[in-house]
Formats: C-alpha cells, sequence, structure tokens
C-alpha cells in the first residue's frame, strides 16, 4: 500500500479584479474590463465559470464536510491563516473585499504532518510517475509524488466537461444574437399581416 501525507494549497485570487467580481470594474483578465461593464457578460462569465467549476473533474479541490460543496470563489478575496497553539490546529479563512469571511476550513497539526496509507489506486501514482518521466523529471525510490486526494481524472471526464463548456459557451454567445434575429423576423410578419392587401380593379 502506498502512504499518504497530506499538502494543502491556498490558493487566491487578489483584491483588485476576479472573475466573479462586480465591485470592481474589471475582471480575470484587466483589459477585458470595459467588456465586463456589460451586465449580460457578467452574468455570463459567472455562470460559464460556476458550471465549470461543478463539471470538471478537477478533483484537487476540497469539498466541505458539512455542506459537500466543492471550495472556490469567483469573487475578489483574499486568505488569512491563523495558527491556534493552544488547540493545535490552523483556520484558514477566505475573505471578501469588505472582510467578511467566504469560506473557511480547520485543519488539526496533527492533520497536517501525520503519515498514513491510502485509499487512491496504485495505477494513480503510477500515471503521475509516468509524466513526470516523460518530462525528463528524475524520480528517486523514496520521493514522494504528489496526487489529487480524490484521485486522478479520467481522460474521458476531462473530454466531456469541455464540450459540455463549450456547448455552454456557444449557447451564451449565440443566443443574444439569434434571439435578435427571430424579434426581427417576428416583428416583420406582424406588420406584413397588419398592412391591408392590395386589390386589383376588375
Amino acid at each position: 500500500s502506498n502512504l499518504m501525507r497530506p499538502l494543502y494549497e491556498v490558493t487566491t485570487s487578489g483584491m483588485t479584479h476576479s472573475w466573479g467580481s462586480v465591485e470592481t470594474s474589471t475582471c480575470g483578465r484587466v483589459r477585458l474590463g470595459r467588456l465586463c461593464n456589460v451586465t449580460y457578460m457578467n452574468h455570463a462569465k459567472r455562470l460559464v465559470l460556476h458550471f465549470a467549476h461543478q463539471v470538471f473533474p478537477w478533483n484537487e479541490l476540497i469539498v466541505d464536510d458539512d455542506t459537500n460543496q466543492k471550495q472556490y470563489t469567483l469573487k475578489l478575496n483574499v486568505a488569512e491563516l491563523e495558527f491556534d497553539w493552544e488547540d493545535q490546529q490552523v483556520l484558514t479563512r477566505i475573505l471578501g473585499h469588505k472582510g467578511q469571511t467566504i469560506l473557511e476550513q480547520r485543519w488539526p497539526f496533527q492533520n497536517l504532518s501525520s503519515i498514513e496509507e491510502t485509499m487512491i489506486p496504485d495505477r494513480d501514482f503510477q500515471s503521475v510517475s509516468h509524466r513526470l518521466q516523460r518530462q525528463a523529471t528524475t524520480i528517486e525510490k523514496d520521493d514522494w509524488i504528489c496526487v489529487h486526494y480524490t484521485g486522478t481524472p479520467s481522460g474521458i471526464s476531462f473530454a466531456m466537461a469541455t464540450i459540455s463548456t463549450a456547448f455552454l459557451v456557444s449557447v451564451l454567445l449565440c443566443g443574444p444574437l439569434l434571439l435578435s434575429v427571430l424579434l426581427l423576423w417576428l416583428l416583420i410578419s406582424k406588420r406584413r399581416e397588419r398592412s391591408p392587401s392590395k386589390q386589383k380593379p376588375e
């Protein structure tokens, strides 16, 4: 069996801009600030990113035990780590632009340094090891290999998630154009129905 030692990572977007921020005039790409001012684009990009977080097998994301939800946010955020030496635990908070707590996790010190057996299949470790070898990375016998705590996702899962997300993006981009064409066609049809027909004299 493989031995596991947990490795936690906290990634924050920052307090200047993020893909889901409505507090500022910019989004994930500062040069697209004007585009993000469009209300429809603001809602569309948030919808796509929330959808992607749900369908993509990003197995490194922590799932909260209480809510059973993936731990992520698209808002402006910054991280805070609070070490409690009396209770022997670290409190991790993701704070919003007003200092409010968006996400929170507690990890005992023992969990951060413990080494135990893992239920992750051997094939997941082997696939990561082979990928590192293809990248010309030297792996010694006793080296640790970093594997997602829920296992390595399959290529089929990624392919299906990519296709479904691309389809959603296409619908959101083409939807307004198709709706405009449809409304224009209905307007023209109504006007033709209301216009009096010309009769030829007998």
